[in-house]
């Protein structure tokens, strides 16, 4: 059986290391269950999102960077939204937050900065902010796709009813943003409310 602290609905932290959802409520104060890394104003979690809730439209594969595996976690935009509105104290960052980041770090460099320092085929990042995007790649009708060369990113943007904003990385120094299908399974990282 598994312990979970729980406030509103929503999932604090996990008492014995997995990530499924209980419904046991305690009033211990939880430590923070994300790594996390403040740059600006804003606080990120410095990985991704690895929670499935079993409720479908999450994607996982075992990937090793170099230094070891990592399982990766993929998610819809239905399951982004889903899942992080089910995070006490975090959400999912809107186009405009991912901006605020890419902003402050610098437009042009973004990409070194914000980058892990190892896992891309070139163009590794330099660690500047400890928030080491690693190049996941993405997931689409059951294949996965571009690892090692881009890290993708849903926002909480819709551009229509079957499409929704998100932001990418490649082995180049800057970030983009670009629309898709949101069917197809991209990193998630949360930013703190």
């Amino acid at each position: 059986m598994s312990i979970y602290l729980a406030r509103n609905g929503k999932m604090l932290t996990r008492l014995n290391g997995t990530r499924n959802f209980g419904a046991i409520v305690s009033p211990v104060t939880p430590t923070p269950p994300f790594d996390e890394v403040t740059i600006g104003s804003q606080t990120w979690m410095s990985k991704n999102l690895s929670i499935d809730d079993g409720q479908g439209g999450i994607y996982t594969q075992t990937v090793n960077y170099g230094q070891g595996d990592v399982v990766e976690y993929y998610y819809t935009w239905d399951a982004a939204v889903r899942v992080a509105a089910t995070v006490d104290g975090w959400h999912l960052p809107s186009d405009s937050e991912w901006g605020t980041l890419e902003y402050v770090v610098g437009a042009m460099s973004a990409g070194t900065k914000l980058k892990s320092t190892y896992g891309w085929s070139s163009g590794n990042g330099d660690g500047s902010y400890g928030f080491a995007a690693f190049p996941a790649g993405f997931w689409s009708s059951g294949s996965f796709f571009n690892l090692r060369f881009y890290a993708y990113f849903w926002t909480a943007n819709e551009y229509s009813s079957y499409d929704a904003y998100w932001r990418y990385f490649d082995t180049g120094a800057s970030m983009d943003s670009r629309y898709d299908d949101k069917t197809v399974g991209y990193s998630v990282r949360l930013i703190k409310d």
